[in-house]
């Protein structure tokens, strides 16, 4: 093994031109590499923001949550505890009279709370 290496840096020592070449595409490789990752890391970590604000929404009060950060589907939890906590606290205005789970209609007024 002591040879080979010698031999390795003798070529090395005699062709210059060439080891540096070797150097430079070495290391360009390495920067198209990490570069690559990178991107990849930062679109992955953008679509799975979009996916949970389009399934969640932003402030997530209703027991969903996620197993992984790769998974798509929520885990429901108890619900119910969590909205027996939060009804006190939503306006009169906004609560919706027809059941849990349906929704009003959003006509906003100067409140920010939807009206039936």
């Amino acid at each position: 093994m002591r040879a080979l290496l010698q031999i390795a840096f003798r070529n090395l020592l005699a062709h210059r031109e060439r080891g540096l070449l070797l150097l430079i595409v070495l290391a360009g490789a390495s920067a198209v590499l990490v570069g690559v990752m990178s991107v990849s890391a930062g679109v992955a970590r953008a679509q799975r923001e979009a996916v949970r604000t389009f399934l969640a929404g932003d402030l997530n009060v209703g027991g969903y949550f996620k197993e992984h950060p790769d998974s798509i589907f929520p885990v429901v939890g108890d619900t119910s505890r969590v909205r027996s906590v939060l009804q006190p606290h939503v306006p009169a205005e906004c609560r919706c009279a027809s059941g849990a789970g349906a929704r009003p209609p959003r006509a906003r007024d100067g409140t920010g709370c939807a009206r039936t």
